[in-house]
């Protein structure tokens, strides 16, 4: 059963950063249209919601609850750390655009577009996060001061200046 969900999860990843993708072209080549009704957004986010939920479950153990679906190699590494780069730095980018034009521009179609360009991208970066947490498991991928660094970024600072 383990398996399966892990599988699955990497799967649901894969057709989630496909569908994320494909919604950041088509809303940066056409007007995006938005829906008449929350109902058909609130779905896939629920659904995206809970994969997410599921995979930041944190676990406590001796060992590892799960082990990695796919093998992982120093290429396979480099791949998924220089992926998940490019995914954050989309992601931080079309943030601070979003944030120029909204506080620039009076065009309101254009701050709806940086809006749904930014949600799109962050869209990008939990599906390819998901793909790679489930494909590789964080601890091949990182070392572990940046996943206690990840995992709680405040609480991290707080300790090291109070150590200070």
């Amino acid at each position: 059963m383990k398996l399966f969900i892990q599988r699955a999860c990497v799967v649901y990843g894969c057709l989630a950063l496909l569908a994320s993708t494909t919604w950041l072209v088509v809303s940066w080549f056409f007007e995006p249209a938005l829906p008449a009704s929350p109902g058909p957004v609130l779905v896939p986010l629920g659904i995206h919601g809970l994969i997410l939920t599921l995979t930041f479950q944190p676990f406590v153990g001796p060992e590892p609850f799960w082990s990695p679906v796919w093998r992982i190699s120093p290429r396979r590494r480099m791949w998924a750390r220089s992926a998940l780069a490019c995914a954050a730095i989309l992601c931080v980018g079309s943030a601070i655009w979003c944030v120029v034009l909204t506080r620039e521009s009076h065009d309101e179609d254009l701050i709806v577009r940086a809006a749904i360009l930014t949600i799109a991208s962050l869209a990008i970066l939990s599906s390819l996060y998901i793909v790679l947490h489930w494909a590789f498991r964080p601890e091949n991928l990182f070392s572990e001061s940046f996943i206690e660094f990840a995992s709680n970024p405040l609480g991290y600072l707080l300790i090291r200046l109070m150590r200070r």
